[in-house]
């Protein structure tokens, strides 16, 4: 699975013709981007991503459906971005009550396979792949917000808490050190839920937690 990219939709002032316009950018003070991709990220990613936004504006202004429509939209979307504030920019470039995007946004296919998966790791004692597991939490924590996700999962009868999603979606941000030692079994996904501060600071301890746990 490839690494983890954050990107936010938001909403900024249109230089050319005045107004606001919608734009993907990468989200720094999450810190999760390698400075090597950086190229990539602004290049491809982001420009293609603009792309697909404004065909799905211009889409479900046209008429078409807005869940098989949004279907459209994940089709072009790499599996492995976390996309926030998609909820918000929808509402504000449609007009739309955020709440019917909602709906039709829960029956995607993107958001069906990600909750449905969630749910399947939660029952489990011993996760398929912990990463995987705290990495789907949190993209769906940025199309839902971490409430909405809640709200669902407890709707299909999924009892997981504020406080554990939390630390599932600290972990998916967690470096490429960290996530290496939970896959290869030197710390446990749990060990990492108590670990304060910032990434770094989470990096020096965690290694330190697996070299005194002799793993």
């Amino acid at each position: 699975m490839k690494d983890l990219v954050v990107i936010r939709l938001r909403r900024v002032d249109n230089p050319e013709g005045g107004g606001t316009v919608t734009i993907s950018v990468i989200p720094w003070d999450y810190g999760v981007v390698d400075k090597i991709l950086d190229k990539e990220l602004t290049n491809k990613l982001l420009p293609m991503i603009d792309r697909n936004y404004n065909n799905l504006i211009q889409a479900i202004s046209s008429g078409k459906n807005i869940r098989e429509t949004l279907d459209d939209f994940f089709s072009g979307i790499p599996e492995n971005v976390a996309l926030g504030n998609l909820i918000e920019t929808l509402s504000e470039d449609l007009k739309l009550d955020w709440k019917k995007i909602w709906r039709n946004l829960i029956e995607t296919n993107r958001v069906q396979k990600s909750v449905k998966y969630v749910i399947e790791e939660f029952r489990k004692i011993k996760k398929e792949d912990e990463i995987r597991y705290a990495e789907e939490v949190f993209k769906l924590s940025e199309l839902l917000g971490q409430k909405g996700l809640k709200n669902l999962l407890w709707k299909k009868g999924t009892k997981i808490g504020n406080s554990t999603i939390y630390a599932l979606c600290r972990v998916a941000l967690d470096t490429p050190k960290v996530k290496d030692l939970v896959r290869k079994g030197r710390l446990r996904l749990t060990d990492l839920f108590w670990i304060k501060g910032d990434r770094d600071t989470r990096e020096k301890i965690a290694l330190k937690m697996a070299h005194a746990s002799g793993r």
